[in-house]
């Protein structure tokens, strides 16, 4: 049970993907200024559901974002 607990705790802390919301949240920026990054190239999310005929549901790698937050302290 313990070890459950843990791994469970372990896989929130080290979220592989992340929502727009939650980059933004992360970067402390608006939607509108993730937006413009990602039209500069600065970030690239992906599309989940690319080929699948659904509706976008564009998702964040969290080593991009930690590294984008790490390189652009002066933005």
């Amino acid at each position: 049970m313990i070890v459950t607990e843990i791994l469970a705790i372990k896989q929130k802390q080290s979220k592989e993907f992340l929502t727009p919301k939650e980059v933004c949240q992360k970067l402390k920026i608006s939607n509108n200024t993730l937006q413009n990054y990602i039209n500069a190239g600065k970030i690239t999310g992906f599309d989940k559901n690319e080929g699948l005929g659904t509706y976008k549901k564009i998702l964040f790698r969290n080593a991009d974002v930690e590294y984008f937050n790490r390189n652009n302290k002066s933005l």
